[in-house]
């Protein structure tokens, strides 16, 4: 049997429900492949199979190990007690489950590269546990996507973090040993956060793109608005400052009268508005309703926590940028970093609701909107399908020879 010369394998955890940035970031990685003339794999527990068939080439299922699935709190307590066993037990299915997958690739590709993102220690020791006694894995390349520093947060956020990324950096020195995995790539999807993270890893660590950028808006006949549009997109948390558009919402003030807001309908939201005009939305919006929404909206409010996005990057963020549209977002975030880049600090403001009506004043003044299409510009040229091809070539030495 002939072997086909390479493949770029997801491994895709958990997609919640197709919520958030895992489902569109793997599907965009098959684009990826396809500039790279290389098959990508997607391997992914068998109850998420429904939002990847039937138009993947090729799928390879694992069962879901649900301990590794927990959310950070949750898996901190399991540490701390004698559950801990689970812990350690689904880490071993895992990494076995992942290495028979990984012996059949071996048999049928030359060069063979896998992309892990969003994982935890224990997910990332069992990546580790699968090539454990392998042969041939000099021809495997792991890229492990790293989303927020060691100093990640603050408070309850930190302290995770720290233990996550003293985790990691134990992992890798047991794999600079034993040489479990010859070939691992760190890289990050923030400048920000790779500079902190080469720093801390002592470690050569890659910038990529976020692939996953939308297409061109839907064009809107011209026509004349009673109101300039607000959006608050996404599902309402607490981390996604909701206490902010509460207070937003009920804020007494005559300048407000001219806006309408739109935003999910949610128990954590009031929307008894003193003087703003409210649209409620569905929570579900498919891909189409949501570019329509997007394309109609002057504004977008993106009050996110600075505990959690001081450096997390955010897809709606960067959505904003390409389709020229005002977001408005908090200091000592990753946004703002990326609008100080580009001499923008008229958008940001300082959490406070008084600063994001202020710069909700500057939001729509030519200067601004002139920056923008500039910052526009230089994110359509790097976050994309072609700049994410450009960087991985430049980090997986066979493909120079593609």
């Amino acid at each position: 049997m002939s072997k086909t010369t390479s493949c770029l394998v997801s491994i895709i955890h958990h997609l919640r429900d197709g919520k958030g940035h895992v489902l569109p970031y793997h599907k965009s990685l098959a684009k990826v492949s396809e500039v790279l003339k290389i098959e990508h794999i997607f391997i992914l527990p068998d109850e998420t199979s429904k939002f990847f068939a039937p138009a993947s080439k090729v799928i390879s299922f694992f069962a879901p190990h649900r301990s590794l699935e927990l959310e950070r709190q949750d898996m901190m307590k399991l540490v701390l007690s004698w559950r801990f066993v689970f812990l350690f037990l689904d880490t071993m299915k895992l990494g076995l489950d992942l290495r028979k997958i990984f012996k059949s690739l071996d048999k049928s590709y030359i060069y063979k590269n896998v992309f892990f993102e969003s994982f935890n220690p224990f997910q990332l020791a069992a990546l580790f546990v699968s090539f454990f006694m392998f042969k041939n894995k000099k021809d495997w390349h792991i890229i492990l996507l790293l989303r927020g520093s060691d100093k990640w947060g603050n408070g309850l956020y930190w302290l995770q973090s720290k233990g996550f990324h003293r985790a990691f950096k134990l992992l890798f020195w047991v794999n600079d040993i034993f040489k479990i995995v010859p070939n691992v790539v760190l890289t990050s999807d923030s400048e920000k956060v790779a500079i902190r993270l080469r720093e801390y890893y002592r470690r050569p660590v890659t910038v990529l793109p976020i692939p996953h950028t939308p297409d061109v808006l839907p064009e809107l006949p011209k026509k004349t608005k009673t109101h300039t549009q607000l959006w608050w997109p996404g599902h309402p948390r607490l981390d996604k400052g909701s206490e902010v558009i509460s207070e937003f919402i009920s804020r007494k003030d005559e300048y407000l009268a001219k806006f309408q807001l739109s935003l999910s309908k949610s128990d954590l939201v009031q929307t008894e508005a003193a003087h703003i005009q409210i649209e409620e939305l569905s929570p579900n919006l498919d891909v189409d309703e949501y570019n329509l929404l997007f394309s109609k909206m002057d504004v977008i409010l993106l009050p996110y926590s600075k505990d959690v996005y001081n450096e997390s990057t955010s897809g709606v963020f960067v959505e904003c940028i390409f389709a020229e549209r005002p977001a408005l977002v908090p200091n000592e975030t990753w946004m703002a970093y990326e609008y100080e880049k580009f001499g923008l600090p008229e958008l940001i403001f300082d959490a406070s609701v008084d600063g994001m009506v202020e710069s909700l004043r500057h939001a729509e003044m030519p200067s601004t909107l002139e920056k923008l299409r500039n910052m526009s510009k230089h994110y359509r040229d790097f976050h994309c399908v072609d700049g994410f091809a450009h960087e991985i070539r430049d980090v997986l030495p066979f493909l120079k020879e593609v």
